[in-house]
């Protein structure tokens, strides 16, 4: 009993280590509570510490300086790792629209923050911290104390207090809104998912297979390359073609040619299907395990994408269909199909499907990796090149008129950006 409390309270790194570990083990329990349906989650970290800190258990300010800086920095590499390969693409697609709601957001948020400090006589620290906590933007307040820290030389306590005097607030409030709002609308969450499931359907975000008899005297003769020339505003991928001359089943690639009464398998968004087919034949009822039946050389398999050299490379530029005579028909991303266009980038944790003879598409399974495990190991030259930039990064300073200090990126921010461009450009040279 008298080792624990000397733990407890004999100042040192020992100390500190029992401290925190004490901290996070309590709080990671409290998270599995539930009332209602609704858990506050990692949350109870923060009333743990809050009540620690209250009681009168201290941890060595050096000790607590790293381990707040590093998991900080750890957090925002995890951050940029996940979002970083489909960050470009989701940019492009409503990046901008969503760009100036955050920054609606945000200046909301400041005049706010502004009328309370003017109105109230709040201390600017204390408002700091609690703009950080009331958006429950941990980030924004590593940002605000070391921004603090560079104008003043000393990170104020008063930001800390803030932040934690508005973030439980904060996460209480998005709760309660939640559950009143699911309460007063009469919201079935069941009932939306699958709306939300059926309004993507809809608008044929998801790659569709399906199969086709060449029937329109316009193509006979036309090799896929062409067919495609003609029909250049729609997306789509011919998979397989079964010649009715020889009964035969190829593995259908851009100089493959089609004549009367060849059934093809075709691939494309559920929008596109119609125009596809009026103009090559007429829909036929055939299914990928009858297609598997009539052709035992060929086989569909499908594949995890886990070695870093691919991550980010189109599937032009892997050459599969070239080399290996191998077709990715279809690639699956965080739940929805997508088409496997040549232009298509492959990011690492996708599922791929593969078309082609079984040793060849296991020389490129090889290639591609399908490795669970691989997924769960870190890899830590990535995570240390990514922090060692992004620290050098988040350094670089950019002086800004009679600004008090030059703005910088910080140690997060550069760390993020770094961590966003490695995961989406790819990690096989790091």
């Amino acid at each position: 009993m008298d080792g624990i409390v000397s733990l407890l309270t004999t100042p040192g790194i020992g100390q500190s280590i029992f401290v925190l570990a004490l901290v996070i083990t309590v709080g990671i329990l409290l998270s599995k509570i539930k009332v209602g349906g609704f858990s506050l989650g990692v949350t109870w970290v923060l009333f743990s510490g809050i009540l620690a800190g209250h009681l009168g258990l201290q941890i060595d300010p050096m000790v607590l300086s790293f381990v707040k800086e590093s998991g900080m920095v750890l957090f925002i590499f995890g951050i940029g790792m996940i979002v970083g390969p489909g960050f470009f693409s989701t940019f492009k697609q409503g990046g901008v629209q969503l760009n100036l709601l955050s920054l609606l957001s945000i200046g909301l948020a400041l005049l706010m923050t502004y009328l309370i400090f003017s109105l109230s006589c709040t201390p600017i620290d204390t408002m700091v911290g609690i703009l950080a906590g009331a958006v429950t933007n941990t980030p924004s307040l590593g940002a605000a104390q070391e921004a603090a820290k560079g104008i003043s030389g000393s990170i104020s306590s008063d930001i800390g207090i803030g932040y934690a005097l508005a973030y439980p607030v904060a996460i209480l409030g998005l709760i309660l809104t939640t559950g009143c709002l699911k309460w007063v609308l009469r919201v079935k969450v069941d009932e939306e998912s699958q709306r939300i499931e059926d309004r993507e359907k809809a608008q044929g975000k998801e790659a569709l297979v399906y199969s086709i008899e060449v029937s329109n005297p316009s193509v006979y003769g036309l090799d896929i390359a062409h067919v495609k020339l003609l029909l250049d505003k729609h997306d789509f991928l011919v998979s397989r073609i079964m010649h009715k001359k020889t009964s035969e089943i190829e593995m259908a690639h851009p100089k493959s040619v089609i004549e009367e009464g060849d059934k093809i398998m075709v691939i494309s968004e559920h929008h596109e299907m119609e125009m596809i087919c009026a103009f090559i034949g007429h829909r036929i009822e055939m299914t990928d395990a009858l297609w598997g039946k009539l052709d035992r050389r060929l086989i569909s398999k499908r594949c995890l994408v886990t070695q870093g050299t691919v991550n980010g490379k189109s599937i032009e530029e892997l050459k599969f269909r070239s080399i290996y005579h191998v077709n990715i028909s279809r690639v699956l991303r965080a739940g929805v199909h997508l088409i496997g266009k040549p232009d298509l980038l492959l990011q690492t944790g996708d599922t791929v499907v593969l078309v082609g003879e079984e040793e060849n598409v296991k020389r490129v399974e090889k290639i591609l990796g399908n490795s669970v495990s691989t997924l769960k190991k870190p890899n830590l030259m990535v995570l240390s090149v990514v922090i060692l930039i992004g620290i050098l990064v988040g350094s670089i300073e950019f002086p800004l008129g009679n600004m008090p200090m030059p703005a910088k990126l910080g140690f997060s921010g550069g760390t993020l950006v770094v961590a966003i461009l490695i995961s989406n450009f790819g990690t096989g040279s790091v």
